[in-house]
């Protein structure tokens, strides 16, 4: 987006890289230059992974987390791990030697933190603008409502409301309050969209760009007619299963999972984080094993990450039972590369503050009509149960789903009631201009506009990878070096 004559462009430096520990500097850029990894370690993004060390004092977290990790993964894959997957605990699962000798194996996790705070966009336009005050501005409390043509296809503006609280999905929504009056602003030469899988295809539509039935529908005008926009709508599946240990974890002893209330003393946790340090440094995952549910599958699907939680997904108030329960641990399963495509993003109304509908068309609906996703999240609960059954004995008891959900239906079943995902992407996804379901070109523009831009999560044809997160900063950085050569080949 751009304001008041100057476009707004979010650029690194250089390419975006990642940074580890210093405590792992001296070995893994050493071990990766040698195997390529096609990224540095000095970028704009801090990645991290979690102290090892923090479990070391919790004997039953290291019996379900390594021997039973390590000998179920063994079993699945018929033989013994090989140097490379034993390495896997130490070596970057992004890194491109690990795709090209075989991504299957135990993992460290990743995480977006610098000196053990979370970081991310949030802090790069943060420090943005505050180097180039002229170039960027940052306007909070500001819903964008559509985007303003000339009268004919070419973007000028944007219009915008200003106030707090103005959007429906805000659970302080200031209703029955009156919308403000609408305000706008006028860029020199374009407008980028970047409200990612939901509300880009929302604005698109609002601002007569979208399926002509749609916004006919909403008595909306129809500037171009794009049936693409919000079609597509892709996600994960995730799933957990739950066991209750029979005692509490020593690692979350004296951890209250609370900011300390005014007056009183934090716990040993937050002082702990306080100093980068400990357990509120990290997002909880003890440990993650990539494979296949099927092993002729060219690539791995599953993502299978423990930690010392009851976690059964995301609802109000879910965090309540992380804090609770200190003597539970979860196998959660992400299910990648789905093969579903069939969700829609569609107006709820013509009101911008409205929330638009959405509708992943989970399994059954969708068009996965062989259930193949199903089938693979059916064999990661199957992995996990044979990991914790077979090669742990701590008399673990299994709670979600429980023992008497057995049979393969009966998980089908499971899984169809209570999977989840949080990754949505492709609902205005990249193609060829005769692709009736293509909204963007090649350079982001969308197709039937001059000066409309969008670069987000909703870009993708497919959903990439296991995670959608790097994903998109790559496609960002793409799209800043598109956007910069055609503003010099436009001497703007």
């Amino acid at each position: 987006m751009a304001e008041h004559g100057h476009t707004v462009v979010l650029r690194a430096p250089g390419a975006l890289q990642v940074h580890r520990p210093a405590a792992l500097a001296f070995r893994l850029p050493l071990i990766s230059r040698f195997f390529d990894p096609r990224h540095g370690y000095k970028g704009w993004l801090g990645t991290q992974t979690a102290d090892a060390k923090l479990a070391l004092g919790d004997s039953q977290l290291v019996e379900v987390i390594l021997n039973g990790a390590a000998s179920a993964l063994e079993a699945s894959l018929g033989r013994a791990l090989t140097w490379h997957e034993r390495l896997g605990s130490y070596l970057d699962p992004n890194d491109w030697a690990t795709h090209r000798l075989g991504l299957q194996g135990l993992w460290n996790t990743p995480i977006s933190t610098a000196n053990g705070r979370r970081n991310g966009t949030r802090e790069r336009i943060e420090a943005v603008a505050e180097a180039h005050p002229e170039n960027l501005v940052v306007k909070t409390h500001a819903l964008a409502t559509r985007v303003l043509f000339d009268g004919d296809t070419k973007a000028v503006g944007v219009e915008y409301l200003t106030a707090p609280h103005t959007y429906r999905a805000d659970p302080r929504a200031n209703d029955p309050a009156p919308s403000p009056a609408p305000e706008q602003v006028r860029v020199r030469h374009e407008v980028i969209l970047s409200g990612g899988a939901f509300n880009t295809p929302q604005l698109l539509m609002l601002s007569g760009v979208g399926p002509r039935d749609e916004l006919e529908r909403h008595g909306i005008d129809v500037r171009v007619d794009r049936p693409g926009v919000g079609e597509n709508l892709q996600d994960r599946y995730e799933v957990g299963v739950v066991y209750e240990l029979p005692e509490e974890f020593r690692l979350l002893s004296g951890c209250t999972f609370e900011p300390p209330a005014p007056g009183t003393q934090p716990d040993k946790c937050f002082r702990a984080w306080e100093q980068g340090k400990g357990l509120y440094t990290t997002n909880g995952v003890s440990l993650a094993i990539i494979r296949k549910s099927l092993q002729q599958m060219p690539v791995p699907d599953l993502f299978i990450f423990g930690l010392p939680a009851a976690f059964r997904g995301y609802y109000p108030g879910y965090s309540t039972e992380l804090e609770r329960h200190k003597n539970r641990f979860t196998w959660a399963i992400l299910k990648a590369h789905t093969r579903n495509r069939a969700g829609t993003v569609r107006l709820r109304s013509a009101d911008p503050r409205d929330t638009p509908e959405i509708n992943f068309h989970y399994f059954d609906e969708g068009n996965d009509a062989a259930g193949k996703d199903l089938d693979a999240l059916v064999s990661g609960v199957e992995f996990v149960r044979g990991m914790m059954s077979d090669h742990i004995d701590i008399g673990a008891q299994e709670l979600l789903p429980g023992p008497g959900v057995d049979s393969a239906d009966d998980l089908r079943g499971f899984i169809r009631d209570n999977a989840w995902g949080h990754h949505a992407s492709c609902s205005c996804k990249l193609g060829r201009a005769d692709d009736p379901t293509a909204v963007l070109d090649s350079s982001f523009g969308v197709l039937g506009t001059k000066s409309l831009r969008v670069v987000d999560a909703s870009v993708f044809p497919r959903i990439p990878g296991f995670f959608v997160v790097t994903p998109v900063y790559m496609i960002s950085e793409k799209a800043s070096d598109v956007i910069l050569a055609d503003a010099r080949r436009s001497g703007a």
